[in-house]
């Protein structure tokens, strides 16, 4: 017989801490790279919502996650690091905010380049993560190793949100709409751009 054990903020918080302190074991002061991509959003996400259709949550996590992971993958054979990415970390009882939590304490405490998948700008985890990295001074790149600077962040988040603009109150988009909202603030006052 299998026992559910239902999430409490107690045993959230101690998954939390036993993570960090895996990643502590394991890394030590190594810094790593960290790569950034669309799960639970994206660019498909977007266009599928926008076409009526309801992307089913599991499939699209899926997809999202298995090319994340490739990518990753693909990454640590041809730079020979350690490359960490969000997608196969699985927390019973975890929603986005505590995935959120964990990863940017994760950049911060690990993190030596933080790597973004194309279309990072349609994922709300890839854009907190970005503004994030930029708060903390740190190096971000594209996935071809090309630097993604704050300027090209911009109008890449710019562009994102004017063609979100007409669906921003949308209940599966506004989330994104906000999150690149924020950041756009965050760039503009940190970097004087806007």
């Amino acid at each position: 017989m299998v026992y559910a054990v239902k999430p409490t903020v107690d045993n959230l918080n101690a998954v939390h801490s036993a993570v960090l302190q895996a990643w502590d074991c394991a890394l030590g002061p190594k810094k790593v790279i960290y790569l950034s991509g669309p799960i639970t959003t994206g660019r498909a996400f977007v266009e599928s919502l926008r076409l009526g259709k309801t992307p089913h949550r599991e499939a699209l996590i899926r997809k999202n996650s298995e090319s994340l992971i490739q990518a990753a993958n693909d990454l640590r054979t041809r730079l020979n690091e350690i490359v960490l990415e969000p997608a196969s970390l699985h927390v019973t009882g975890w929603g986005q905010v505590e995935y959120l939590d964990l990863w940017r304490e994760c950049i911060k405490k690990h993190a030596r380049i933080v790597m973004f998948m194309s279309d990072w700008e349609y994922s709300v985890g890839c854009v907190t993560e970005f503004s994030f990295a930029k708060s903390l001074g740190m190096r971000t790149e594209n996935i071809d190793g090309t630097e993604l600077t704050s300027v090209a962040a911009f109008r890449l988040l710019d562009s994102a949100r004017i063609g979100l603009a007409p669906d921003q109150q949308h209940p599966r988009l506004k989330p994104l709409y906000q999150a690149i909202e924020m950041a756009l603030s965050n760039l503009a006052a940190q970097h004087r751009l806007g």
